[in-house]
């Protein structure tokens, strides 16, 4: 018996070491398959893309390898001498540290030491005080605006917009976290119970009801009506030690825009201070997302007629979108005349609406469609709803997601790919959210607690 389970000791060693160096193997060769891109340099210590999207590209290769460090996919991206020129100057531990400014990993890569990154001849600057876009020739003065804002001083700045100043020729200031905070929304909750409390409850997986708070975030209260940048963050307590931390914000960098959304579980320990730690379960997910898109998407205008997918309905064309590091594959579908209206419901429950949209949709579909694909749907050119998607996991403290959809891939079968079955890439600088219901769960001491928050 002992020899026995020495054998299978041994043998399950070395099943984990072969796993390992075949992942290994199979990274090694993804990276020394990408070419230098000749269309990024290394300009001042920052690095320089020709064009917005060539920006947009790199960002959404770096994406599509979620397995393999960004900074080894600049690496190669750059080139062994361009890297070395850039790295001088990259932040210090920039490949395991998150930056504390900006969450988005990838984003953060590309951010020399002074978070500064050039598109064409524009360079942006991320500070604590907002994103500074200015003219290389103007580098000194954004450098002496920067510490005069640090230390606490006013500069002499003329609002054009909402958050956007101009300071001089060459020189504009979007105040991006002043936007955040401005629109950011913070509660505490107390102790959650053991019932529905309200609309959104549901059997959790052991037979229990969870317990599902929902915050409504209006228009006003964001500014999302015409701004993408906001911040909110919501806390509920299983007990006097235990709780779920919930934050969902958009920074908006006028260059680059993403959503982050985090569930956390935490437990306060001797020094009154709350960290993270373990709990059975947790789920995070949305019910539905709809997002507005700055700059139109190409939208085919006829079905494929032998498409069995969609039974029937042919003038819904079907394609797909993949937005990077999300690991989901969308199957869109575009519904002429479609309109969310046709399911607001009189609570105003966002969640309930999108369960009857895409509860429609469904019986719409071929099961297996159904199944297979996470749904979405794009009515006009600037406009996609992602349809409910989640993502669970056991014995963690925390889940999140930091994502971007300016680097989504849209591809239409048989239709704007010209036959070739390869999708189309469109970038878009900026997204807003229209209208969102987000929602994280924690399941502790036989008991599910969660919070839904809704943007509407």
């Amino acid at each position: 018996m002992k020899n026995l389970l020495s054998k299978i000791f041994i043998s399950l060693i070395l099943i984990f070491m072969a796993s390992v160096i075949f992942t290994s193997c199979n990274k090694n060769k993804m990276i020394r398959s990408i070419k230098p891109n000749k269309d990024i340099s290394v300009v001042n210590g920052r690095l320089k893309f020709t064009s917005l999207n060539v920006f947009g590209n790199t960002i959404k290769e770096m994406k599509a390898n979620p397995n393999v460090n960004p900074q080894e996919m600049l690496k190669s991206i750059l080139g062994e001498r361009n890297y070395e020129s850039f790295k001088s100057t990259m932040k210090e531990a920039a490949a395991n540290v998150m930056d504390t400014l900006v969450d988005d990993p990838t984003f953060a890569s590309v951010l020399n030491d002074k978070r500064e990154v050039q598109v064409d001849s524009t360079v942006f600057r991320i500070t604590p005080n907002g994103t500074f876009i200015y003219v290389p020739e103007k580098e000194n003065k954004v450098d002496q605006l920067a510490t005069e804002m640090l230390n606490g001083k006013k500069i002499n700045e003329t609002q054009q917009e909402p958050y956007l100043y101009k300071v001089e020729n060459g020189i504009e200031r979007y105040a991006t976290y002043e936007e955040a905070r401005n629109n950011s929304i913070e509660y505490s909750g107390g102790y959650g119970g053991d019932s529905d409390t309200g609309s959104s409850g549901n059997s959790g997986s052991s037979g229990n009801i969870k317990d599902i708070e929902t915050h409504v975030i209006s228009v006003e209260q964001t500014a999302l009506g015409s701004y993408l940048g906001f911040s909110s963050s919501y806390k509920r307590y299983f007990d006097s030690n235990h709780r779920i931390r919930f934050k969902f914000s958009a920074p908006n960098f006028k260059l680059f825009t993403y959503v982050n959304i985090k569930v956390k579980f935490q437990k306060k320990n001797g020094f009154n201070i709350w960290s993270k730690t373990n709990c059975d379960k947790i789920i995070l997910g949305w019910d539905g997302l709809i997002y507005d898109l700055s700059d139109p998407m190409p939208v085919p205008q006829n079905g494929n007629p032998n498409s069995s997918r969609i039974n029937g309905y042919n003038n819904w064309a079907h394609g797909y979108w993949i937005p990077p590091k999300l690991n989901k594959k969308y199957l869109v579908l575009t519904i002429p005349g479609f309109s969310t209206k046709k399911f607001t419901v009189t609570s105003n429950d966002l969640a309930k609406m999108y369960k009857a949209i895409f509860d429609w949709l469904k019986n719409k579909l071929d099961p297996a469609v159904v199944k297979n694909y996470n749904l979405a749907i794009m009515s006009n050119p600037n406009e996609i709803i992602l349809g409910k998607t989640e993502y669970i996991e056991k014995n963690v403290n925390k889940i999140g997601r930091t994502f971007d959809f300016t680097t989504a891939e849209v591809g239409w079968k048989g239709s704007l790919d010209n036959g070739s079955g390869h999708p189309i890439l469109k970038l878009t600088k900026t997204i807003m959210i229209k209208k969102a219901s987000v929602y994280g769960e924690a399941y502790f001491n036989n008991k599910w607690l969660g919070i839904r928050i809704e943007k509407n």
